[in-house]
């Protein structure tokens, strides 16, 4: 959805089969996402880049003979024109029949890049 403009929004969602040991699960996958705002961000190298800041609240809901298995993950994601994704921060809460099974928080930075000639 570009350009990317502060303030606008988009979602998707799509259906999905998983098959594990030879039997196949339905899932359900939804996304809604939104530009924050713009904020400069420093890489581990040092390099200061201009990112937008998406905010993307994700849910994945699964069947698996009858239990519901859901992660559902808020994350931010700063995004550049010039490097693409620079920093990512997301939290997932992992559901087993809407009782909290699991926690997992992620914080990614982009070390540097190097281009190569021509």
């Amino acid at each position: 959805p570009y350009p990317l403009v502060e303030g606008k929004g988009w979602a998707y969602a799509s259906g999905y089969n998983l098959t594990a040991d030879g039997r196949t699960y339905r899932g359900r996958l939804s996304v809604k996402e939104h530009v924050v705002g713009f904020e400069e961000v420093e890489a581990g190298d040092g390099t200061r880049y201009l990112c937008a800041k998406v905010r993307s609240v994700e849910q994945d809901q699964l069947d698996r003979d009858g239990t519901n298995i859901t992660a559902a993950t808020t994350a931010y994601m700063w995004v550049s024109s010039e490097a693409g994704l620079v920093k990512d921060e997301s939290e997932t809460l992992y559901y087993v029949d809407g009782v909290l099974a699991k926690e997992e928080t992620r914080s990614l930075i982009l070390t540097s890049i190097q281009k190569g000639a021509g």
